[in-house]
């Protein structure tokens, strides 16, 4: 397992990718969750459960990947 303050800054990173590209990633995965990980998105789903059951089968630890919901319409969560 990476060392926290890499875990953490590589979160981050993706979360400022996330935020500058995120008018790209609605227009391709709207209303899904997305996994990103090293600034690219890695899988989406429609259902959270379903990305982190991808996650694991790939052996991609979820807790160390941001997972995010995209969607067009305004939503505070």
């Amino acid at each position: 397992m990476e060392p926290e303050s890499v875990i953490l800054r590589n979160a981050r990173k993706d979360l400022e990718w996330f935020g500058e590209h995120y008018t790209e990633l609605v227009t391709k995965y709207d209303e899904q969750f997305i996994a990103i990980k090293n600034a690219q998105p890695i899988a989406s789903a429609s259902n959270m459960e379903d990305l982190i059951a991808y996650l694991n089968k790939s052996g991609i630890d979820p807790v160390t990947t941001l997972i995010k919901y995209v969607t067009r319409a305004y939503t505070i969560l």
